[in-house]
């Protein structure tokens, strides 16, 4: 039998940390602030804040499966692109008689890719840290008083649809993964393999489940506005 675990992308994690105790709102500002810094800043700050998050990780008490989890969609964007240049210097080694020597030692001192996939890790990794350190509710509390200072300085009507349709956002990201990630533990509790059928099968039964969660959510978001 499989145990249910849920262990899904951007999943809270409860901690009495310093980084779970500071305002949602602070982390949430801060976010974009450090994506343009990464961005921005030199190929060595990246290494150096990619080794910082790992620390800091492991601090929180994140697990090296929790961490390899979320920043999961970057490394296989990171092995897809790998792939497509080896395909390329397959291509043209047959089709146009290059030598093999230069172009797999251009492939392999190709920094800017690798230095992209790092600095695109970076910014999974504070996003993670955000999403494992902040509950949907202060995340929502968090986009709203954001939402109403800006309101407040450009002298907006009084309202919440944009912090509301964001906190929807920022609750269905790990809600999908983690009914993804309990589907499919279902499916290997019933001795389903990981194969293309797999996805077939429980790809309509995600959907359904999904929306219907949406449903439920938005209705009680409109029943606390009534």
């Amino acid at each position: 039998m499989v145990k249910m675990k849920s262990n899904a992308i951007f999943s809270y994690k409860h901690g009495n940390s310093i980084i779970h105790k500071l305002s949602p709102t602070i982390k949430i500002l801060l976010l974009p602030v450090f994506s343009l810094l990464i961005f921005n800043l030199n190929e060595f700050f990246t290494i150096f804040l990619v080794v910082t998050q790992i620390i800091l990780c492991f601090n929180l008490k994140f697990s090296v499966k929790e961490q390899i989890t979320d920043i999961k969609p970057v490394l296989f964007y990171g092995v897809m692109l790998i792939f497509a240049k080896i395909s390329i210097l397959i291509y043209q080694i047959i089709f146009e008689n290059q030598n093999f020597k230069p172009l797999f030692l251009q492939i392999i001192c190709e920094k800017e890719t690798y230095i992209l996939i790092l600095k695109l890790l970076c910014i999974m990794q504070s996003t993670s840290i955000l999403f494992k350190t902040s509950t949907p509710l202060e995340l929502r509390e968090g986009i709203i008083i954001i939402e109403s200072f800006l309101r407040k300085v450009f002298h907006l009507k009084k309202s919440h649809v944009l912090s509301e349709s964001l906190a929807l956002f920022f609750i269905f990201i790990p809600m999908i993964f983690e009914t993804y990630e309990n589907i499919k533990f279902t499916w290997k509790g019933r001795q389903g393999k990981t194969n293309i059928k797999m996805f077939l099968v429980i790809f309509p039964v995600l959907l359904a489940v999904t929306m219907n969660k949406a449903y439920k959510k938005t209705l009680s978001l409109l029943a606390r506005k009534i």
